[in-house]
C-alpha cells in the first residue's frame, strides 16, 4: 500500500461508561441538582440525570498511571483530578469551556508519584488548591490559575497522611489528618507554619488512626477515626471533646460531609449517620438523628460494603453516596421523613459490576452485549439505549460467555459445567447443562450452529441445536489454550496456547492443517483475516505477530503486554488491548497491513481483559479488571464512522425475544380474563347509562314545567310594576313644575339685592386703589436705596472670598496632580517589570519544553533504528559478523547521542538555575516597589499637611460667612418690612 494513499487512522472516543472507580479520594460531587461528576476508568465523567442520563467525558493524561484523587471548586465550574505518574500531576478541568490547566512539581520540589487528597480554597473568588502526597507526607499550596506553587512543606515524624482540607473561614488555614497525627498549618509568605499540637488534650483510649475530617460552616472541625469516634475541634484546631453520639463499636468512618445544619458520616455496612446542630445543650453541640440510613439492594437486602464518597445537592434535597463495590445510590434528603421508608435509596444509573469483568461478547442481530464477572453475575446490556437489560446472579463465578448471533441464547462457562441458556425478556434461563470443567474460552461460529469451548489443553466443538460434541480438538497443545478464533466460513478454528503454538484445525476431520511456533511466548489472543492468508497473535513477550503464507512472519514490538487483539470487518484496522500489570489499560488502533503506525487511547484504570467490535465497525467495547464496561465510538478525524468496502442496505436489528410457554399461557389467560372483565364492565356501564338517562329526562321535564310557571308569574309582576312606574312619573312631573316656578322668583329677588351692593363696593375700591399707588411709590424709592447699598457690600465681600478660594484650590489641585503622576509612574513601572519577567519566564519554559521534546524525539528515532538493526540481524544470518560490527558502531553512536541527551539535561538544569536567578531579580524589584510604596506614604503625609492647611483656611472663612449670613438676614428683614408697607 502506498503511504500517500493511506487515510488517517480512526480515533476512539468514549461514548458511554458503565462503572465507577471507587478507590479515588472524594469520588463523587454535585455540579448542580441534576448533574454529578465522578471517575470511571481513566476519565472524569459528568452525568446528567435530566438529559436522558447523558454523559460528558474528560479523559486523563496519556501515559499516567491512574487517577487517585478529585476535588471540585466552590463555583462548581472547575474540577481537579490528580493522576499518578513519574511526578504526580493535577489537571484542573473547566466543565463549561472544556479547557484544562496542568499542575506539576519540578524535581527540586518533589519526586512524589501520587497525590492522595486535595481540596480547593472554599471561596469562589480564590484560586488556591492544596494537595497532599501521602507517601512523602508533603503538603503543597498552589495558585492553580497561575500554575505555580506558593508554598510547600513536609510533615516530619509521620508515616502516612489520609486527608487534607482548607478552613472555610480562612483560606490560609490547612488541616491534615492521618494515622497517629492531626496537623494544623497556616500558610504564610513563601512558607507554611505548623501550629501547636491540636490533639494534646485527647483521651488516651481514643483511636489514633484518623481516617477523615470536615470543616463545618461555623469553622469547627469534625475528625473521624477507624474505631467509629467523632472528635470535635474548635476553630483554632484545639481538641474539645469526643461526641457522645459517635457510632463507636469499631464502625470504621470513611468520609464526613458538612451540610447547613450539621454533617453526615459514612462508613461500614453501607450506613450513613446524620448529625444536627444542638443549641440547647452546650455539652452536646451535635446530636445524631435517631434513625440511621442504610443502603440496601432493590430486594431490601443489606450490602456488605463501605461508603467511600458522599455528596449533597446544592439545594440539599438529594444525597448521593458511592460504595466500594463500584455502585452509586441516591435518596431524597428530608430529615423530618427519615425512617418512614424502609429502603429509600435507589441506583443513580445502573447496577454496575463490582469486580473484574472476565467475559465479553457482542450480538449480531440485536444491539446487545453480554458480560460476566468475578462478582458471580452475568449481565446483558443494550448499547443503543445505553441500558442494563438483564442481570442474573449465580452461586459461582462465571469464567467466560458467548452470545449467539440471533441474540436469543448465550453459553456461559463455570467451574464445573457449561450452561446453554435462553435470553428471555427479563431473565436468563438454563435449558441444558454440559459437564465440561473450567471452561475459560467459549466462541460461537459465525452461523451460530456451533460453538467452541476450551478446557485446559483441548477444545470441544458442540452442535448448538443438539448439544452434541462430535469433535474433540487441540490434543497437540501441551499448555492451556487461551485464544480461539473461527474462520469466516466456519470450516476451521484457530487456537493459541501458553505453549507458544498456534494451530489451524479442520473441524470436520479434527486434524491440525497448519501450525506456528514461538518459543517462550504465552499466547493470549489470536485472529485470522477474512482471506485466511494471515494470522495475528499476541502474548506475553510484548509483541504483535503476523504469520503469513509460506512461513512468512512479521514481529512488531509494542513495548507493553498485549492481552487481546481483534480486527475490523473492513480488514483495515487492528485493535490491541494493553494488559500490562499495574498500569492503566489502553487500546491501540493499528493500520493493517501492519506498518507500525498506531493511535492509542487510554480508557481503563486497570489492565483490559476483553475487547469486541460490532459487526458494522461502528462501536467497540472494552472491559477490564477495574470492573468497567466502556462503549467507544470509532470515528475518523472529521467525526465520521469507518466506511465498509461493500456498501449494502443495513439489516435492521431484530426485536423478537423468547418467552416461556407457561408465561405465554399465563399472559393469554390474563388477556382472556381482562376481556371478560371488560365485557362485564361495558354491560354494567350500558345498563347504568340507560337508568341514568331516564332519571335525567324526568328531571329535565320537571325543570321545563318550573320554568314555564316562573315565566307566567314574572309576566304578571312586570305588568304591575309598569303601571306603578307610570303613576310615579306623573306625580314627579307636577312637583318639578312647582319647584321651577319658586326658583325663578327667588333668583330675581337675589339679583336685585346684589346689584345694589356691587355699586357700593366699586366706589370704595376706587378710593383704596388710589391710596395703594401713593404708598407703593414711596416704598419703591426707599427699597431701591437699600438694595443699592446692599449690592455694593456683597460684591466687595464676594470678590475677596473668591480670590482666597482660588488660591487654596490651586494649591490643592497642584498637590493632587503631583500625587497622581507619582502613583501612575510607580504603577506603570511595576506592571512593566512584572510583565517583562513573566514573559522571560514563559519564554524559558517554552524553550526548555521544545528542547526536551527534541531530545525525546531523537531518543525515539535511535530506539527505532536499533530495533530495525536487531531485525536485520535475525533475518540475515549469513552476514552475522559484519552486522555485529555495525551494531557495535550503532551502540557507540547511541552512546554519543545519550551523552548529548545528558548534556541537554545539564543545560536544562542550568536554565532552571537561571530561572531561580530571575526569581531573585524579581525579589529585588519587589524591594524597589516597596521603596516606592514608602515614597508614596511620604506623599500621603504631605497631602495630610496640606489638608490641614485647607481646614485652617476654611476656619478663617467661616466668620466671614457668618457676617454674610447676618447681612442676608438684615436684608431679608428689610424686605419683610417693605412688604408690610
Amino acid at each position: 500500500m502506498n503511504p500517500k494513499d493511506q487515510t488517517p487512522l480512526p480515533a476512539l472516543s468514549t461514548r458511554y461508561v458503565f462503572g465507577l472507580k471507587s478507590d479515588v479520594k472524594h469520588n463523587i460531587f454535585h455540579i448542580s441538582d441534576t448533574k454529578l461528576c465522578y471517575i470511571a476508568g481513566h476519565q472524569l465523567v459528568v452525568y446528567s440525570a435530566e438529559e436522558q442520563k447523558s454523559q460528558q467525558f474528560f479523559p486523563g493524561l496519556e501515559g499516567s498511571l491512574g487517577i487517585t484523587a478529585m476535588a471540585i471548586h466552590p463555583n462548581k465550574k472547575q474540577v481537579a483530578v490528580a493522576e499518578k505518574a513519574e511526578r504526580a500531576v493535577v489537571i484542573v478541568h473547566n466543565i463549561e469551556t472544556q479547557k484544562k490547566k496542568v499542575l506539576a512539581l519540578n524535581g527540586s520540589e518533589s519526586s512524589a508519584q501520587e497525590i492522595s487528597s486535595m481540596a480547593f480554597a472554599p471561596f469562589a473568588d480564590k484560586n488556591y488548591l492544596v494537595t497532599l502526597m501521602a507517601a512523602e507526607c508533603l503538603v503543597v499550596y498552589w495558585q492553580w490559575d497561575k500554575q505555580r506553587v506558593i508554598a510547600h512543606t513536609k510533615i516530619q515524624g509521620v508515616s502516612t497522611m489520609n486527608e487534607i482540607s482548607i478552613n472555610p473561614l480562612d483560606h490560609s488555614s490547612i488541616l491534615c489528618v492521618g494515622n497517629g497525627s492531626v496537623k494544623y498549618f497556616r500558610q504564610i509568605e513563601n512558607g507554611m507554619k505548623l501550629l501547636n499540637n491540636v490533639m494534646n488534650k485527647k483521651d488516651q483510649n481514643t483511636s489514633n488512626n484518623y481516617t477523615c475530617h470536615a470543616f463545618l460552616s461555623d469553622g469547627k472541625i469534625i475528625v473521624g477515626t477507624e474505631a467509629g469516634e467523632l472528635l470535635l475541634l474548635d476553630n483554632s484546631g484545639e481538641y474539645k471533646q469526643c461526641l457522645s453520639s459517635s457510632p463507636f463499636d469499631g464502625w470504621g468512618i470513611e468520609c464526613i460531609v458538612p451540610w447547613s445544619k450539621g454533617f453526615i458520616v459514612g462508613g461500614d455496612n453501607a450506613t450513613l449517620y446524620i448529625y444536627e446542630r444542638n443549641t440547647e445543650d452546650p455539652k452536646n453541640p451535635y446530636q445524631r438523628v435517631m434513625r440511621s440510613l442504610q443502603v440496601k439492594t432493590a430486594n431490601n437486602n443489606p450490602i456488605d460494603a463501605k461508603i467511600k464518597g458522599i455528596s449533597i445537592s446544592p439545594s440539599e434535597d438529594m444525597i448521593v453516596c458511592t460504595l466500594e463495590n463500584n455502585l452509586m445510590y441516591q435518596s431524597l434528603f428530608q430529615i423530618d421523613r427519615i425512617g418512614e421508608v424502609e429502603n429509600s435509596f435507589e441506583l443513580v444509573s445502573y447496577d454496575f459490576h463490582s469486580q473484574a469483568i472476565k467475559g465479553l461478547d457482542v450480538c449480531v442481530r440485536k444491539p446487545l452485549l453480554v458480560t460476566c464477572s468475578t462478582d458471580k453475575t452475568v449481565r446483558i446490556w443494550n448499547y443503543l439505549d445505553k441500558t442494563l437489560e438483564i442481570s442474573q446472579n449465580f452461586s459461582e463465578e462465571a469464567y467466560c460467555v458467548g452470545f449467539h448471533p440471533s441474540g436469543c441464547h448465550i453459553v456461559v462457562g463455570f467451574a464445573d459445567k457449561l450452561r446453554m441458556m435462553n435470553v428471555l425478556s427479563d431473565s436468563i434461563k438454563t435449558f441444558k447443562d454440559i459437564h465440561q470443567k473450567s471452561c475459560k474460552e467459549v466462541k460461537f461460529a459465525h452461523g451460530g450452529h456451533k460453538f467452541a469451548a476450551v478446557h485446559s489443553t483441548w477444545i470441544q466443538i458442540y452442535n448448538f441445536y443438539t448439544g452434541e460434541a462430535p469433535h474433540h480438538l487441540g490434543r497437540n497443545h501441551t499448555a492451556k489454550i487461551r485464544g480461539i478464533c473461527w474462520t469466516e466460513d466456519d470450516q476451521s478454528i484457530i487456537t493459541a496456547g501458553w505453549d507458544g503454538f498456534i494451530y489451524i484445525y479442520n473441524i470436520h476431520t479434527g486434524v491440525a492443517e497448519r501450525q506456528f511456533q514461538e518459543k517462550a511466548v504465552n499466547f493470549s489472543s489470536v485472529l485470522i483475516t477474512l482471506d485466511k492468508k494471515s494470522i495475528l497473535a499476541v502474548g506475553s513477550d510484548k509483541c504483535l505477530r503476523e504469520f503469513g503464507e509460506k512461513d512468512q512472519k512479521k514481529t512488531m514490538d509494542t513495548g507493553y503486554t498485549v492481552g487481546q487483539v481483534c480486527m475490523a470487518q473492513s480488514q483495515k484496522m487492528v485493535f490491541a488491548a494493553m494488559a500490562e500489570p499495574d498500569r492503566p489499560g489502553s487500546i491501540r488502533v493499528y493500520r493493517y497491513p501492519l506498518t507500525g503506525e498506531y493511535y492509542e487511547y487510554q480508557a481503563h484504570s486497570a489492565p483490559i481483559e476483553r475487547i469486541a467490535l460490532t459487526y458494522d465497525d461502528q462501536y467497540m467495547f472494552s472491559v477490564g479488571q477495574d470492573g468497567v464496561l466502556i462503549m467507544h465510538d470509532i470515528k475518523d478525524k472529521e467525526g465520521r464512522g469507518p466506511k465498509r468496502e461493500k456498501e449494502a442496505t443495513p439489516l435492521a436489528f431484530s426485536d423478537e425475544f423468547l418467552v416461556p410457554k407457561h408465561k405465554l399461557d399465563q399472559a393469554s389467560n390474563e388477556i382472556l380474563s381482562l376481556k371478560n372483565e371488560l365485557d362485564n364492565l361495558n354491560r354494567q356501564n350500558d345498563h347504568g347509562f340507560a337508568v341514568l338517562t331516564k332519571e335525567k329526562d324526568a328531571i329535565i321535564v320537571k325543570l321545563q314545567e318550573d320554568i314555564r310557571a316562573n315565566n307566567e308569574q314574572d309576566k304578571i309582576k312586570y305588568e304591575r310594576l309598569r303601571d306603578e312606574k307610570h303613576e310615579l312619573e306623573l306625580t314627579y312631573k307636577e312637583k318639578m313644575r312647582k319647584m321651577n316656578e319658586d326658583h325663578d322668583k327667588a333668583v330675581g329677588k337675589t339679583e336685585k339685592d346684589y346689584a345694589q351692593r356691587i355699586s357700593t363696593e366699586k366706589q370704595r375700591y376706587k378710593e383704596l386703589y388710589d391710596e395703594k399707588l401713593e404708598a407703593k411709590a414711596q416704598f419703591e424709592h426707599k427699597q431701591m436705596k437699600i438694595k443699592t447699598e446692599d449690592d455694593r457690600m456683597k460684591a466687595a465681600l464676594r470678590s475677596k472670598h473668591a480670590s482666597e478660594l482660588r488660591a487654596i484650590k490651586g494649591d490643592s489641585e497642584r498637590i493632587a496632580v503631583e500625587k497622581d503622576d507619582l502613583y501612575e509612574k510607580h504603577k506603570s513601572k511595576r506592571e512593566k517589570i512584572e510583565d517583562q519577567y513573566e514573559k522571560e519566564i514563559d519564554m524559558i519554559k517554552e524553550k526548555n519544553a521544545e528542547e526536551i521534546q527534541k531530545n525525546k524525539q531523537a531518543g525515539e528515532e535511535h530506539k527505532s533504528k536499533k530495533t530495525m538493526m536487531t531485525k536485520s540481524f535475525d533475518q540475515l544470518g549469513t552476514v552475522v559478523k559484519k552486522k555485529e560490527i555495525r551494531i557495535k558502531d550503532l551502540k557507540k553512536h547511541i552512546g554519543q547521542k545519550q551523552e548529548e541527551i545528558d548534556t541537554a539535561r545539564k543545560d536544562i538544569v542550568s536554565q532552571l538555575k537561571e530561572i531561580q536567578e530571575r526569581d531573585k531579580t524579581i525579589a529585588d524589584k519587589d524591594k524597589r516597589i516597596q521603596e516606592l510604596k514608602k515614597k508614596t506614604q511620604e506623599l500621603e503625609k504631605f497631602k495630610f499637611v496640606l489638608d490641614y492647611k485647607i481646614k485652617e483656611l476654611k476656619k478663617d472663612i467661616n466668620p466671614r460667612e457668618e457676617e454674610i449670613a447676618k447681612m442676608k438676614e438684615q436684608t431679608s428683614n428689610m424686605d419683610a418690612e417693605l412688604r408690610h408697607f
